[in-house]
Order: C-alpha cells, then sequence, then structure tokens
C-alpha cells in the first residue's frame, strides 16, 4: 500500500461531511458524537470509525510522511554533493601539488568539502528523527 492506496479512502462525499463537522465540533459528545465515516477490513472483524478529531491526526501523520519523505531526498542529495566536493577537492589538491593552485583557491575547496560534510550530517540526523516521528505514529516505541 503506498500513500495514494490511503487518499483513495476519502471521497469527495467523505470529504463534504468532514467540512459540516470542523475540528472540535463534537467534543464532550462522547459515544454520542456522529461518526462520519466507517470503514471495516472485509478480511477480519476490525471497523474504524472516523469523527473528525481522527481526520486531524491524519493530516498530521500526512505532513510527517512527507516531512520524512524529504528529509530522505534531502539526505541522498546531501551525499551527491559531498561525492562533487571530495572530487574538487582532489583535483584541486593535486594543482598545490605541482604549483597550479593558490592558497584562496585550495582553501576554498576544502572549506566546500567540509561543508558538505556537515550537511550531510546534518541531513541524516533530520532524516532520522523525521523516521522516528513516523515510528511513534506507528505505535513503535521511540529508542535509538
Amino acid at each position: 500500500m503506498n500513500q495514494y492506496d490511503i487518499m483513495e479512502l476519502l471521497t469527495e462525499e467523505i470529504l463534504s461531511k468532514f467540512e459540516s463537522h470542523p475540528i472540535r465540533s463534537q467534543d464532550g459528545k462522547g459515544l454520542d458524537a456522529e461518526v462520519l465515516v466507517k470503514y471495516f477490513n472485509p478480511c477480519g472483524r476490525g471497523t474504524w470509525l472516523v469523527t473528525e478529531a481522527e481526520r486531524e491526526l491524519r493530516k498530521l501523520i500526512e505532513q510527517a510522511w512527507y516531512n520524512a519523505d524529504a528529509a530522505y531526498s534531502k539526505y541522498r542529495s546531501a551525499g551527491v554533493a559531498l561525492a562533487s566536493a571530495e572530487v574538487a577537492f582532489a583535483y584541486e589538491q593535486q594543482k598545490a601539488e605541482s604549483g597550479r593552485s593558490t592558497i584562496f583557491d585550495f582553501n576554498d575547496a576544502k572549506t566546500r568539502m567540509e561543508k558538505a560534510e556537515s550537511e550531510l550530517v546534518q541531513a541524516k540526523y533530520e532524516f532520522v528523527f523525521r523516521s522516528k516521528i513516523l515510528d511513534f505514529y506507528r505505535g513503535k516505541p521511540l529508542k535509538l
């Protein structure tokens, strides 16, 4: 199941029901709260009753998913950027050893490589953090 399979569960008719029941409109009603949607599992006995609070939770989970996906993309691109910076630094180092580079160019290449290393580490931990948020929503215990 991918993210788009989940979205198909909410039709235009169901979304219009959500619009007529804003968040917190059924607070305090307890078991008398109006059920907006009832999903069932055709392979088992479970059912899922959707109220407006669950819609808000769904939005939070979707946002957590998008944040984790963006963090992963940033991590991958930071790895590519580091590889490029390492190649550029190696080239600049060869130029410096043969006397065809200035100290400014050498230091600039070294600084860019170190910055790329730092951004890779930051992106990695951002992705780990965002993944742990998703694990929390999945009901998994938080541990490193």
